[in-house]
């Protein structure tokens, strides 16, 4: 199956094109657990980029890309911010020395992105994520129960 890309450049329709990718997504692929959990991860993670990534005096770009790989959706989300330390953040809400309301995201990506994440410079001024989210039977439990 083909990539489906997406270039976001505008801060405020942002989110509203996520959304549409998503609906896109799920009419050609079909709706299943993955697309829902694709849904989650995206939305985190676009949300943290508006919220928290610093991206100087530059205007912001953002590339989404999104393929099935056998029993996986796995996609990727270029950036133009800094970037920041994604392995150096405690974002696990059910610690005690958790930080209140951050990080929840990036607690619940990790758990979405079941087959793997990461996130890591590609060039000057550019990062990318890269996500691949299985088959995750407990996820579900495993939310719930934080």
């Amino acid at each position: 199956m083909q990539s489906v890309k997406l270039r976001l450049t505008n801060r405020i329709t942002m989110v509203d094109e996520v959304h549409e990718y998503i609906q896109k997504w799920e009419v050609d692929n079909g709706y299943s657990d993955k697309v829902l959990l694709l849904r989650i991860a995206l939305q985190e993670w676009i949300s943290n980029l508006l919220l928290h990534a610093d991206f100087g005096d530059r205007p912001i770009e953002v590339i989404l890309d999104t393929w099935v790989d056998g029993e996986l959706i796995k996609c990727s989300i270029e950036d133009n911010s800094v970037g920041f330390d994604l392995e150096g953040e405690n974002s696990d809400p059910t610690i005690v020395e958790h930080d209140g309301d951050r990080g929840r995201g990036l607690w619940m990506m990790r758990q979405v992105a079941s087959e793997g994440l990461s996130y890591e410079p590609i060039g000057k001024s550019r990062h990318k994520l890269t996500l691949s989210i299985g088959d995750n039977p407990d996820l579900w439990d495993r939310i719930l129960s934080s």
